[in-house]
């Protein structure tokens, strides 16, 4: 499906209790070091203060969460957040959480320049959170087999090469436990193919969702695949013709897609 023009009013409050999806009112006028302070960053700042986010993310969050059905003790991946508050929005719910990019670097002020490592331990001695760090790619992560209840990416695929993103799809259906889930968001360029001639744009490019679908093996879970890039029942033209039901972002023309993956077999939905 594509994230839909109006926001329900329990996303609306979701963002608002959590600060998403770019920290707490008063965040932006903090400089980086005070929103790591622990009574600074947990009341006045929030766990989404240190990362810009696109405006399509007040509803990105608060959709994954509804559709997680995340409990205590259950073991969450987060592919590709960055230093997104949300896979610390899991440990502070009594998830099991870990963040894994490759591609994580940090760099908000001038001066103030910390390894990867050293800014996930203060986002957590901040706000009191125990998200584990893997600065790799997913197949390099060393996770078990069926060991994970859900797996997380949140508008991050259509940044990626090619390889990251076959490496998720192989192993997506081998960590994930019987009738676990993959929540994804994939952003919908309307300024390239197939709405346009041109393959990619500063951004990245519009994966083919499909044949991704496909390659992990998983099943989609409910939503609308005509709405899903690659699906033989997408119409780019009927898409845009539509453009008022959507949630179009403000940064720049992008919609986004949601889906839900399952993997078949018995155990906990």
């Amino acid at each position: 499906m594509l994230a839909p023009h109006k926001l329900p009013e329990s996303y609306a409050s979701w963002n608002r209790r959590w600060g998403a999806p770019i920290g707490f009112p008063l965040a932006a006028r903090l400089p980086v070091r005070a929103r790591l302070l622990p009574l600074v960053g947990r009341y006045f700042a929030g766990m989404f203060s240190l990362q810009s986010n696109s405006a399509s993310r007040e509803f990105e969050y608060p959709w994954a969460w509804d559709v997680a059905g995340v409990r205590p003790g259950m073991t969450c991946v987060d592919v590709g957040a960055g230093h997104s508050g949300f896979p610390f929005v899991l440990s502070a719910s009594g998830a099991r959480s870990r963040l894994v990019d490759p591609f994580l670097r940090f760099s908000a002020e001038p001066s103030y320049e910390v390894s990867p490592e050293s800014i996930v331990a203060r986002m957590n001695r901040a706000f009191g959170t125990h998200v584990e760090l893997v600065h790799d790619t997913l197949d390099h992560a060393a996770l078990p087999d069926a060991s994970v209840d859900r797996l997380f990416c949140i508008s991050a695929l259509e940044h990626m090469p090619d390889a990251a993103i076959a490496a998720i799809a192989r192993e997506a259906g081998r960590i994930l436990k019987p009738a676990g889930r993959f929540i994804l968001t994939v952003d919908l360029f309307l300024d390239i193919a197939p709405f346009t001639t041109e393959p990619h744009n500063e951004f990245g490019r519009n994966i083919d969702v499909r044949a991704f679908v496909e390659s992990t093996g998983l099943r989609v879970d409910g939503g609308l695949t005509s709405e899903l890039h690659g699906y033989p029942e997408f119409d780019s033209q009927r898409i845009q013709s539509r453009l008022r039901d959507y949630l179009v972002s403000r940064s720049y023309p992008v919609l986004t897609q949601c889906l839900v993956l399952s993997k078949p077999g018995a155990g906990t939905p």
